[in-house]
This record gives structure tokens, C-alpha cells and sequence, in this order.
């Protein structure tokens, strides 16, 4: 047998998953792929490598895209540990966001809640801050679906600083934390707070993305819920026939989003 050394061997292995995956949309196929890509790869790499958590990793993508759900779960976290053994944080960070968002999609909020802690963590430990905001944005989701609103807006709050100071003040991941951080304001009957971030982010978001973008529209709708809550019906009245307008430009008018808005709208009455 010829030899080839690590990196080649890695890019072989690797075309020959994504050629067994494109030559049949069968998702137990594409599985049955994964476990052998892993097999191989542990065949070829130490168990310390960081080329076989990849290939562990990478099976966990397939099984998740296959809606194995469960062996994609055993796949991350047999990666994460290989990771933490191997000290390789940033990649046990991702690998912990992983399993939460599998966590969190199965509705096991506080063991999600875990990981992503976890995650925050290792993002700590590995000096590599660009994860955080994400983590935190959906800690502060959880915390919004459990009913506990103050802290919710305490993990919204720091995302939206952790955005900031990665990116800047204009940028539409800080108006993404601002616009989660409004809806948690307006679930709790915080109005006036609600309109203050909402129309903060629809500033950002039409400075940064332009007045015409679908996001912009999506602050107009949350303005518009703020505004109808608290019983101003013609700002709202105005405020969703600007998002509607907007987004109609986009989306077809069976679109669910689309729908919701519109349904909003007319509930205002005549």
C-alpha cells in the first residue's frame, strides 16, 4: 500500500464522504458514510489528533442533517471529550453550543443551559471571545421561553456588550441582540424599554444594512407589537404598514411571516 502523509490522507478522506453523500440522497446512506469516514479515520490519526475529533464532529453534521439526532449527539459529545482532553477549547466550545442547540431543540432547556455555560467557558479558557455573543443570545432564549424574564434580559444585555466590543456599535449582530432584548422587554410589559431598543436597532440595522433590507422591516413589525401593547394604534397602524410594504418587496404573500404581520395588522380593527 502506498503511503501518504496526515493532510493528504485528511483531504481523502474527506472527498470520499462528500462523494458517498452525493451519489444518493438516502439519509441512512449518508450515515452509514459517516460511521465509516470515523472508522478510517480512527484507523489513521492518534486518538490525541485533532483530525479525528474533525471526523468525529463532521459525522455529528451528517447524522443532525439526516435527523439522527440522537447519534448525532453521541457523535458531538465523543468529539468533546477527545477536544478537552487534547486542551483544544475553541473546538470543545463549538462542540458544547452543539449539543445545547440539540438540547434546546428537544426542549431539555437546563441541560442546554449547562452546555452552553460550558461553552462560555471554554471560549474563556481557548482567548477566543467571537462565540460568545451567540452563546449568550441564546442563554438569554432559554431563559425568555422558561418565564424568567430578569434573566433573560441579564444574558441579553451582556450579548449585546460582548457584540459591541467585538464589532463595533453599528453592526447588525449587535442589533440581532437588541432586537431578542426588545421582544423579552414586551413579553414582560416592559414597553417603554421595549421601544427604546427596538428603535435602536432599527436604527443600526438601517444604517448598516440600508433602509430597503428585510430586517429593517422585522424591527418595524416589533415597534409596531410595542406601540398595539400599549394601546398607541396609530403609531402601530403605521409602523406595520411600513413592515408589510417592506417586506412584501421579499416574500410571497403565503409566507408565514409575511401572514403573521399582516394578521397583526388587522387586528388594530378599522
Amino acid at each position: 500500500m502506498i503511503s501518504q502523509n496526515t493532510s493528504d490522507l485528511w483531504t481523502t478522506l474527506c472527498a470520499d464522504l462528500q462523494g458517498q453523500r452525493a451519489r444518493s440522497a438516502e439519509h441512512h446512506l449518508h450515515q452509514e458514510a459517516a460511521e465509516a469516514f470515523v472508522e478510517a479515520a480512527r484507523s489513521a490519526f492518534s486518538r490525541n489528533s485533532k483530525r479525528l475529533v474533525d471526523a468525529i464532529e463532521i459525522a455529528g453534521d451528517v447524522h443532525q442533517s439526516a435527523n439522527g439526532l440522537g447519534r448525532a449527539k453521541e457523535s458531538f459529545a465523543e468529539a468533546l471529550k477527545l477536544a478537552t482532553d487534547a486542551q483544544l477549547f475553541a473546538v470543545a466550545a463549538r462542540l458544547e453550543m452543539k449539543i445545547g442547540l440539540l438540547d434546546e431543540a428537544v426542549g431539555k432547556s437546563e441541560e442546554a443551559i449547562r452546555h452552553y455555560k460550558n461553552a462560555l467557558d471554554c471560549c474563556k479558557t481557548a482567548h477566543d471571545r467571537s462565540a460568545i455573543p451567540t452563546i449568550l443570545n441564546n442563554l438569554g432564549g432559554i431563559e425568555r421561553r422558561l418565564r424568567r424574564p430578569e434573566r433573560a434580559e441579564t444574558y441579553y444585555l451582556e450579548a449585546v456588550e460582548e457584540a459591541r466590543q467585538i464589532h463595533g456599535n453599528d453592526h447588525p449582530e449587535v442589533a440581532v441582540m437588541l432586537n431578542n432584548l426588545g421582544v423579552a422587554f414586551t413579553e414582560a410589559g416592559a414597553f417603554d424599554k421595549a421601544e427604546d431598543v427596538h428603535l435602536r436597532a432599527l436604527g443600526m440595522r438601517e444604517r448598516s444594512l440600508g433602509a430597503n433590507h428585510p430586517d429593517v422591516a422585522r424591527s418595524m413589525h416589533n415597534l409596531a407589537v410595542v406601540y398595539q401593547m400599549r394601546g398607541d394604534v396609530a403609531r402601530a397602524r403605521s409602523f406595520y404598514e411600513g413592515a408589510i410594504a417592506l417586506l412584501q418587496k421579499y416574500l410571497p404573500p403565503e409566507e408565514p411571516e409575511l401572514q403573521t404581520i399582516v394578521e397583526n395588522f388587522r387586528s388594530l380593527g378599522t
